[in-house]
Formats: C-alpha cells, sequence, structure tokens
C-alpha cells in the first residue's frame, strides 16, 4: 500500500512539474512574443493602443497558463493568430504556410475547398469530384463547419477593415484547420450536407509542390468573339523574375501590334510580392510619371541587417561609395546597410517612368477579390488614383493608403510556433494619412452557389456588362448623393444576382440618372428660394411644396425600378428603399465597417 502510495504521489508529482513547465514555456512564448512586436513593427499601434495590446496580452497569458487548460500547439497557434491579429495587419500574423506545412507532414492534405456565402460555406472547388459544388456543408469529422471556420478566422489576418479578406483567407485555410481540430492521422473523414448526405472524403497524402514557372497568362479573343484580351497575373511574387517581364512585355507588344483595345487585368488571388513587378505593370497602362509607393517607412532588425550586409560589401560596396551620390536606389541601400538595429528611416521615392515601347491607351477593367493583397492592393489604389478603369470584385486586403509590409519570419523558442511580423509601411499617400477602410469596387460580384455548381464565372458577366454599357457604374458621377448611394447600394445587394445584369441594370440605371437630373434641379430650386427676399411663410411654403415634389420623383422612381425588377430581386429593393430603414443593412459581402454581420 505504501510503495502504491508513493509511485502515485511520484506520478503526480512529475505531473505537476511538467504542467509548471509547459506553463512556463508559455508563457516564455507569449512574452517573446510581445517583445518581438516591438522590436519589428515600425508601428505596431497605428491600430491599436498600447494599452489595449498590453492588456490582450496579460488577458492571453493568463488565460493559458491557467493549471486547469489543457495546451497543444493547434490551440496555441490559434491563440497567437489572434493575438497578432489584433494589431490589423496582413503581414503580421501566424505563418499559416509553416502550418500548412506541418500539417501536411503529421495529418495529411484535405483538398475540398469551401466558399462562405450568406452565413454557410459552400463546395468551390472538389479536385476528386466526390462532393458536388455548390453543395452546401453542414459538418466535417463529426464537428460543426461554423466551428471549424471560427478557427479558421482566428488565424486568418486582416488590414484595417478589410472584413471579407478576412473571410477570403479564412476559406483557404478551413482544410487545414479541419484536420488540426480533429487532431489525429485519418485516412479519411466523414462530411455531412446540409441535406443529410454524408460522404467518405479521403485524406491524402503530401505532395511536392511543383515550381511554378510563370505567373503571366495572356487570353486572346477567338473569331467571332468580343475582341477583348484578358491578363491573369497570379503572383508578383512565384516564379522567375525574367520570365515575368519577358512574359509582359510579349503580350503588350502583341495588344499594341494587333490594335486591340480593351484589356481586363486578372488580380483575382493575387496575394502580392515583388513591389518592382507591380510597378512595371503599372508603366505598361500609363505614360504619366508614377511613384509607387510614396515612400516606404522602415525598421532595421538584425534578419535585414544581415541581408543588406551580405550585398553592401566589397566590389558592390566600392562602386556605390564612389559613384552612388547621384543614384537614388544605390543611396538607399546604402543609408538602409548603415542603419543600426532598431532604428527607424523613411525612404521617398520620386516619380519615373520607365518609358516603355509597348504601353496599352487603350479601356482597361480590373478584376479583383478578397484574396488581392500586399502588391495588388498598391496596384489597385494606383489604378484607381489615376482613372485607368472599372474595378470589378471584392474590397482587396487594405485601403488606398497603403498596407504595411517586409514580413520578418521568426519561431517562438519554445512551442517552435512560426510567426511573421512587419518591419515596413508600404506608404501611398503622400500625407502620411492611412485609412482603415479597403478599397471598393465599383461592382461588386460575388459567386452564388449555382455559378458554384455550373463552374461559371460571375466575373465573365461583369465584364460582358462592361464592354456593352461601360457608362453604367457606380463610379459615374451623380449630381446627388442619395442617387448616388442607391446605385451603390443596388451594385452590392445584387452582387450575387446575375439577373441584375444586362439590359435590365442598364434601364435601372438610366431611370436612377433621370431622376438624378430631376432632384438636383429641385435642391437648387430650393436654394434660390431660401436665398429669395421673400417673407418667411412664403419660403416656407414654396419649399414645402418642392420637398413634397422630390417625394413624388422618388416614388415614381422607386415604383418604376421596382415594376422592371424580376419578382424575385424585389423584396430586397422594397427593404433598401422602404421608410424608416436600418442605416446598415447586411446584403451579401459588402465589407461595411459598421455592419455587425461582417465582423462577425
Amino acid at each position: 500500500m505504501y510503495h502504491r502510495l508513493m509511485r502515485y504521489s511520484c506520478l503526480l508529482f512529475v505531473a505537476l512539474c511538467t504542467l509548471i513547465s509547459v506553463n512556463a514555456q508559455t508563457e516564455n512564448d507569449i512574452d517573446t512574443l510581445r517583445l518581438w512586436v516591438n522590436e519589428l513593427h515600425p508601428n505596431p499601434y497605428a491600430r491599436i493602443s498600447e494599452a489595449e495590446l498590453d492588456s490582450a496580452f496579460l488577458v492571453s497569458r493568463t488565460k493559458l497558463t491557467d493549471t486547469t487548460s489543457s495546451l497543444n500547439n493547434w490551440e496555441l497557434s490559434k491563440e497567437f493568430g489572434n493575438l497578432l491579429n489584433l494589431l490589423e495587419d496582413s503581414h503580421t500574423l501566424l505563418n499559416v504556410k509553416d502550418l500548412g506545412d506541418k500539417t501536411a507532414d503529421s495529418l495529411g492534405v484535405f483538398k475540398l475547398r469551401l466558399k462562405y456565402f450568406n452565413g454557410g460555406l459552400y463546395v468551390f472547388k472538389d479536385p476528386l469530384n466526390i462532393i458536388a459544388p455548390g453543395t452546401e456543408i453542414k459538418s466535417i469529422g463529426g464537428i460543426d463547419i461554423l466551428e471549424v471556420f471560427a478557427s479558421s478566422l482566428a488565424i486568418s489576418p486582416i488590414e484595417g477593415d478589410s472584413y471579407t479578406s478576412k473571410v477570403r483567407v479564412a476559406e483557404m485555410l478551413t482544410g487545414m484547420c479541419v484536420l488540426n481540430e480533429i487532431g489525429k492521422p485519418l485516412k479519411e473523414v466523414e462530411i455531412t450536407d446540409v441535406k443529410g448526405n454524408t460522404y467518405n472524403y479521403p485524406i491524402k497524402e503530401k505532395e511536392d509542390k511543383k515550381k511554378v514557372k510563370g505567373v503571366v497568362e495572356w487570353v486572346w479573343p477567338e473569331e467571332g468573339e468580343n475582341d477583348i484580351v484578358k491578363l491573369k497575373i497570379s503572383s508578383f511574387s512565384e516564379g522567375k523574375e525574367l520570365k515575368y517581364y519577358k512574359d509582359l512585355n510579349k503580350g503588350f507588344k502583341k495588344l499594341n501590334k494587333e490594335d486591340y483595345d480593351k484589356l481586363v487585368i486578372d488580380l483575382r488571388g493575387n496575394l502580392g510580392g515583388s513591389a518592382y513587378r507591380m510597378e512595371y505593370l503599372l508603366n505598361c497602362l500609363t505614360r504619366d510619371s508614377i511613384s509607387v509607393p510614396s515612400a516606404v517607412v522602415v525598421k532595421q532588425c538584425k534578419e535585414s541587417k544581415e541581408n543588406l550586409n551580405q550585398v553592401y560589401k566589397g566590389f558592390v560596396k566600392w562602386i556605390i561609395d564612389k559613384w552612388g551620390d547621384d543614384n537614388e536606389d544605390m543611396m538607399e541601400l546604402k543609408n538602409m546597410a548603415l542603419m543600426e538595429v532598431g532604428e527607424m528611416d523613411t525612404i521617398y521615392y520620386s516619380p519615373s517612368n520607365h518609358n516603355l515601347k509597348n504601353v496599352f491607351d487603350g479601356e482597361a477593367c480590373l478584376l479583383i477579390d478578397g484574396l488581392s493583397a500586399s502588391a495588388s492592393v498598391s496596384f489597385a489604389a494606383k489604378f484607381r488614383e489615376l482613372d485607368m478603369g472599372e474595378i470589378i470584385g471584392e474590397s482587396p486586403m487594405g485601403p488606398r493608403t497603403g498596407t504595411f509590409a517586409n514580413p520578418i519570419t521568426r519561431r517562438l523558442p519554445e512551442s517552435n510556433i512560426s510567426v511573421t511580423i512587419s518591419s515596413a509601411e508600404f506608404v501611398l499617400d503622400s500625407t502620411f494619412n492611412r485609412l482603415n477602410t479597403p478599397i471598393a469596387p465599383d461592382r461588386w460580384i460575388q459567386w452564388s452557389p449555382e455559378e458554384m455548381n455550373l463552374d461559371k464565372d460571375p466575373y465573365e458577366v461583369a465584364v460582358e456588362d462592361w464592354i456593352n454599357f461601360p457608362e453604367v457604374s457606380s463610379s459615374y458621377e451623380f449630381k446627388t448623393r442619395e442617387s448616388a448611394l442607391l446605385f451603390k447600394e443596388l451594385e452590392t445587394v445584387y452582387s450575387a444576382d446575375r439577373e441584375y445584369s444586362d439590359k435590365l441594370r442598364f434601364e435601372i440605371f438610366n431611370y436612377t440618372v433621370e431622376c438624378d437630373d430631376k432632384l438636383d434641379q429641385i435642391s437648387s430650386g430650393i436654394q434660390l428660394i431660401e436665398k429669395s427676399n421673400e417673407t418667411e411663410e412664403e419660403v416656407y411654403s414654396k419649399v414645402v411644396a418642392k420637398l413634397d415634389e422630390k417625394k413624388t420623383i422618388i416614388a415614381l422612381r422607386n415604383s418604376s425600378i421596382l415594376i422592371k425588377l424580376p419578382a424575385g430581386l424585389r423584396p430586397t429593393f422594397e427593404e433598401l428603399t422602404m421608410p424608416g430603414r436600418p442605416s446598415v443593412l447586411h446584403f451579401g459581402i459588402h465589407n461595411r465597417a459598421d455592419c455587425n454581420v461582417c465582423k462577425k
């Protein structure tokens, strides 16, 4: 009995020591992460106060070191991801690529790709052809799909208020999160859809990643099609550098030689990369001198110092020191190399032009989505600023004023969890103004379950509308705010309804423009009345009459639009235009910072 008691006591002591050790290790990782944020980030308190961040880390420290908690690397990863997301910086996050590689090595690969739509998760792509695209999923491996998606959202990054992007990245992470939530290797997992159908879905082994040869894809029109050329750039970082420029130059040369006058640039899914590649593409579209970025705020760290010291030495150092005074790039490299760890500097860029031979002078259209990030955000911002054409799709991951950049990768000492933290800020606004609201497209587009099922790209319909009705756009300069807001909301609330397109959309736009002219005339009339020398009673009487006239015009416009709309679209329009409607309505994906549905 005594020996048994001693054995249990020893086991209890070992378990307690292990728990204390684990808690001490967790505390060390949390403290290290907090230290790294201050050490590396050029402006960690741009979107959260220091006190708020300290409080969040303290709460996390207390929660994770609670002796009743059961800790594992997956739970720690979610917690660290949540903490870093508080900075609202798309380059400061849990290293999801590293986590994905580890998951693939130990648990396998879940290939089913899902898409979030109106509160549910639907099959978007199934490379194994087991579940039909457009099928709404209820659970995977016995776990409610929304619980899994909550884990994906926890580690998905955000830049400012880019809620749409956070959702889109979370979709990409859901497969990895499923396997980590289950937590053990399986050959297959049971999936249940909302109708009760079940599927045994195989978990595949990790495959060697194929090398990306090229990221530039030109699609030329065939005979009988619209003379529209499509340029798809999947990444500004992958593929060989020289091939990128060669493929771009070759395509733009053909574009001009054969006199094509319409170009669609597709940056959907382009997570960013080289600023030089992005800027070169912009120079293919304008003869103006441009500066992208206006400036870069950099913070020196030991990693960047070591990298720069490998470049600024020997013959290169001699060349720069002797002849680099008049070269902006050389002086930038020298100044950066001489900076001490922890120092910060702001590098300003002068407008320049590559003076390319084959610059496209026709009409351009840009396609973006929530996965368009970093350099793609910078491209979209300059595309909008220079009024290069229509932007179709979703808000990308960041505002028009720029994003943080140059992430430094480090591993936490105890858990070995990898994180990335920004060491620079890409400034697009010369006034150094920083916005939170992401760039809004001129026309919102999102996939419906029916389009997923048919594998019918809804962006194609929007491009056809752009070709056939180029004047129809929310970027149209309406004379009154009321008209501009109405048409912009229509473009948003019907973003997943393809019935709202073609001639119907054109007619509704015309109704709105016609009414806009009349509303503007009434507003001008009221201003004249208010400035007149008439008595107060006469002014009041005439203004009331004008306001009644305004109500009549708006009611006539709304009834005309309602009659034109198909029956299925009418309830949404009625809710949109009803008296006393909420100030913020949630329809589809619209990324409103003040919409609680979006935030969830």
